[in-house]
């Protein structure tokens, strides 16, 4: 599948969960848990982040977790030394939602439009 056809199949699984996951990324910013909110999208559970999205009570084929770019430096996942360089690349959270996206042979950053469709 190409990376074209995978984010557009990413943004037509996630757009029923549009207005949940906006609500997640607003809760982290309000509550001033962290500036960096990450939604973790994966096709296997994974131990990160906060439950949103369960793909067997979904009927989908992803799970969906809240996660802060806090959580993946202590857990290992983005390495110290690249914070600086993630932050640059990190797009508005009012504009766009950060995914991690974890799929079976692989797991990369997306930077989504808050106008999934």
């Amino acid at each position: 599948m190409t990376n074209v056809n995978k984010y557009e199949q990413l943004r037509e699984e996630l757009a029923p969960f549009k207005v949940m996951m906006q609500r997640a990324v607003e809760a982290v910013l309000e509550q001033e848990v962290s500036k960096y909110p990450i939604l973790i999208v994966s096709v296997t559970p994974v131990d990160l982040g906060i439950p949103l999205i369960d793909q067997e009570e979904s009927g989908g084929s992803i799970n969906v977790h809240v996660s802060t770019l806090e959580e993946l430096v202590t857990k290992q996942v983005i390495q110290m030394e690249k914070v600086d360089a993630f932050i640059q690349v990190y797009k508005d959270p009012e504009s766009h939602i950060c995914i991690f996206y974890i799929g079976p042979d692989q797991a990369e950053f997306l930077f989504l439009p808050m106008n999934i469709n």
